[in-house]
C-alpha cells in the first residue's frame, strides 16, 4: 500500500501482508515434518507392497487367495508313509543342512543388506541426507508458495501411501509358507516336500496295484457269473423267501394236511358202488367174494404150496386152513370156508419124488393105504405115488378150482 512521503517509515512482514520469520518457520516446519513423514509411510507401505507374493501367485496350479495345502496328487507322487523308508538319509542330511541354513538365514536377518538404501543412498557407507534428499525445502526456500506445494505433496503422498498399504494388504504376506517353505522367494515343491513317491515310483505301485486290480476283476466277474446262476435271494416258493431254509406244509400248497379229513371228503356229492356194493364214505363196506369174483368155477377157490417129507411145512396158501401128514405120501388139505359144493377140480403137482420111478400127487380115489379117502366140502386128501408106491416130497402143490355156487 502507498506510505506518505516525510517521515519515517517502518515496514514489517504484517504491513506488507508477509508471515514474520517465526511464522514461516513454524509453517515450513509442519510442512516438512508432515511431508517426511507422509514420504516415510509412503516408502513403508510401497516397501510392505512389493514384499509380499501377489494373491494371483500359484502353487501347483493353486491360488493363493488362501492357505493351501499340496497332496500328493497335486504333484504326481506317493504319500509320505511309503517314503519314509527311502528317504531316512536324506532326511538326515536334509535336516543338519536345514540347521545349518537356519543358523545363516538367522545371521542373515539380523543383518541390514549392503544394497539397502535410504531416500535413494546406499548404505555401503555412511550418508548423511538434506532437506533435498527427503523432498523438503531448506530454510532459505521458506516461502508460502513453496509450503503450499509441499502440503500438496505431503497431501498426494498419503493418498500414494494408502494406496499402497490397499495394494500389500492385497499382497500374500512373506511369512507364508507351503509345506514349510516360506514364500521369500518361488517355491517349487517336490514328492519329498509333500510326503509322496515320486512318479516313477508311483507307476511301479499303480502297475502292481493294476495287476491286482484285473485279478480282482476277473475273480469278481467269475463271482458274478456264478451268482448269475443261483436262485436270487429274494425268490419266493409259495410266498416263502429263500433267504434261508424252508419248509412248506400242507397249508402251503394248497393240500389236506396228513391226517387230515377234507370237508368234502366226509360225504361223496354223489354216492358210487364198488362191486355192485353201494359206498358214499360215511361208513365203511364190505365185499362180497362173489362180487369179486372169487369162488366163481371159473377162478381158483383155494391153494397151498407146502413140503410134506415128515413134518408138513405149508409155503404159501389161500383159502386153506391146515394140510395134514396121515400117512407117508398121503395128505389132508382143509379148506378155511367149506365150499358150496363138493363139485370142484383138484390140480395137484410135484417137484420131486422120494427115490426111484416117477411120481406124481393125484387125489386118493381107493385106500391102498388103508387110509379112507376124501373130496368134500371141508377138504380133500392127495397122495404122492409112483411105480414103487406112496412117497413124501419136499414140493407138493395143490389148487382147487369151482366148488362155489355160480
Amino acid at each position: 500500500m502507498a506510505k506518505p512521503t516525510g517521515k519515517i517509515i517502518r515496514v514489517t512482514p504484517e504491513s506488507i501482508g508477509a508471515y514474520t520469520k517465526a511464522e514461516t518457520d513454524a509453517k515450513v516446519s509442519a510442512a516438512t515434518a508432515a511431508a517426511s513423514n507422509a514420504a516415510a509411510a509412503a516408502g513403508s507401505a510401497n516397501t510392505n507392497a512389493e514384499s509380499r507374493v501377489p494373491l494371483a501367485r500359484k502353487v501347483n496350479g493353486k491360488p493363493l487367495s488362501a492357505d493351501i495345502t499340496l497332496g500328493a496328487g497335486d504333484v504326481g507322487a506317493y504319500t509320505k508313509a511309503e517314503t519314509d523308508a527311502k528317504v531316512s538319509a536324506a532326511t538326515t542330511a536334509a535336516s543338519n543342512a536345514a540347521a545349518a541354513a537356519g543358523s545363516a538365514n538367522t545371521n542373515a536377518e539380523s543383518r541390514v543388506p549392503l544394497a539397502r538404501k535410504v531416500n535413494g543412498k546406499p548404505l555401503s557407507a555412511d550418508i548423511t541426507l538434506g532437506a533435498g534428499d527427503v523432498g523438503a525445502y531448506t530454510k532459505a526456500e521458506k516461502t508460502d508458495a513453496k509450503v503450499s506445494t509441499a502440503t500438496t505433496a505431503a497431501s498426494n503422498a498419503a493418498a500414494a501411501a494408502g494406496s499402497a498399504n490397499t495394494n500389500a494388504e492385497s499382497r500374500v504376506p512373506l511369512a507364508r509358507k507351503v509345506n514349510g517353505k516360506p514364500l521369500s522367494a518361488d517355491i517349487t515343491l517336490g514328492a519329498g516336500d509333500v510326503g509322496a513317491y515320486t512318479k516313477a515310483e508311483t507307476d511301479t505301485k499303480v502297475s502292481a496295484a493294476t495287476t491286482a486290480a484285473s485279478n480282482a476283476a476277473t475273480a469278481a466277474a467269475s463271482a458274478n457269473t456264478n451268482a448269475e446262476g443261483r436262485v436270487p435271494s429274494g425268490r419266493k416258493v409259495n410266498n416263502k423267501p429263500l433267504t434261508a431254509d424252508i419248509t412248506l406244509s400242507a397249508g402251503d400248497v394248497g393240500a389236506l394236511p396228513l391226517g387230515g379229513t377234507a370237508v368234502a371228503a366226509t360225504k361223496l356229492a354223489i354216492a358210487r358202488s364198488i362191486n355192485g356194493v353201494p359206498f358214499d364214505g360215511t361208513e365203511s363196506v364190505t365185499i362180497p367174494l362173489s362180487n369179486l369174483g372169487i369162488g366163481k368155477p371159473s377162478l381158483c377157490t383155494a391153494w397151498v404150496n407146502f413140503n410134506g417129507v415128515n413134518t408138513v411145512t405149508v409155503n404159501g396158501s389161500h383159502g386153506i386152513s391146515s394140510v395134514i401128514r396121515e400117512s407117508t405120501g398121503v395128505y389132508t388139505i382143509n379148506f378155511s370156508t367149506a365150499m358150496d359144493t363138493a363139485v370142484y377140480a383138484v390140480i395137484c403137482s410135484v417137484g420131486d419124488g422120494p427115490g426111484q420111478g416117477t411120481y406124481a400127487a393125484v387125489v386118493q380115489l381107493n385106500s391102498p393105504t388103508g387110509i379112507p379117502t376124501k373130496k368134500d366140502r371141508n377138504g380133500v386128501r392127495v397122495m404122492v405115488r409112483g411105480t414103487g408106491g406112496a412117497g413124501d416130497s419136499s414140493m407138493i402143490s395143490v389148487a382147487i378150482f369151482g366148488g362155489v355156487a355160480s
